[in-house]
């Protein structure tokens, strides 16, 4: 589920990271930046989906699988975890393209 979000992240910190602006492929750069937003947010909802389902298996079963339910909260729980570091670092990357491009232009 996270591994498209990762590649594109990952692809879009090899871009950002570029030191000048004659290799800045702006248009590739907002392409990712749209693309890895829309992924976040589709996690999101898919997780926060995800989070409703398993309540409502909690309500209709009762209190008499507590494994199932343990183990269902803990699946939400490291999903909602690993997209926020995920979030984390795209937003780490967001700020690293605006240094890199603010030197840049400081200094072109």
């Amino acid at each position: 589920m996270l591994d498209p979000l990762s590649e594109n992240s990952t692809n879009f910190l090899l871009v950002a990271k570029r030191k000048t602006l004659f290799d800045d492929k702006s248009t590739q750069i907002q392409e990712l930046i749209y693309v890895i937003k829309h992924d976040i947010s589709e996690l999101n909802n898919d997780i926060s989906n995800l989070q409703q389902f398993v309540k409502q298996q909690k309500s209709s079963r009762g209190k008499g699988n507590k494994e199932v339910d343990e183990h269902s909260d803990n699946v939400v729980v490291l999903l909602q975890s690993k997209l926020a570091n995920t979030s984390m670092g795209f937003k780490d990357v967001l700020e690293i393209r605006t240094q890199v491009t603010s030197l840049a232009r400081i200094l072109g």
